[in-house]
């Protein structure tokens, strides 16, 4: 699904925000096979990758917003780049929120329209 996810990414974007991303990251999923939650205890790991991606369409944007929209609930959550925090933003959302609330400590935030599509299970009941 790679090439796949990456086209559906665009094409999201293109629906949801209007013209062309700048920029297109695709990766693919992992599982650990061994060694879950010890890698940060320095424990032996072995992650593998597998045939399940994730792909970002996006592009610097105007404005004072960070605005993520994810394919797989139809949803964009917007986060400010001053306080993210502040922001009430759908469950999905919450871990981009927690990471520009981290970046945001240490380095000035810009605005960015994005687009996430994947293949991988959310995680979320």
């Amino acid at each position: 699904m790679g090439a796949v996810a990456t086209e559906q990414a665009i094409k999201t974007f293109e629906t949801v925000f209007g013209g062309y991303p700048d920029f297109l990251i695709q990766a693919p999923g992992r599982v650990n096979l061994i060694g879950e939650h010890t890698d940060y205890n320095e424990g032996l790991v072995l992650p593998a990758a597998i045939e399940r991606h994730v792909a970002i369409a996006g592009r610097p944007a105007t404005g004072a917003m960070i605005r993520l929209h994810t394919a797989a609930y139809g949803e964009t959550a917007a986060i400010p780049v001053v306080n993210p925090a502040q922001a009430d933003v759908p469950p999905w959302g919450r871990y981009p929120q927690g990471v520009a609330l981290e970046l945001s400590r240490r380095i000035s935030l810009r605005a960015l329209d994005a687009a996430i599509v994947s293949d991988l299970q959310s995680g979320q009941a």
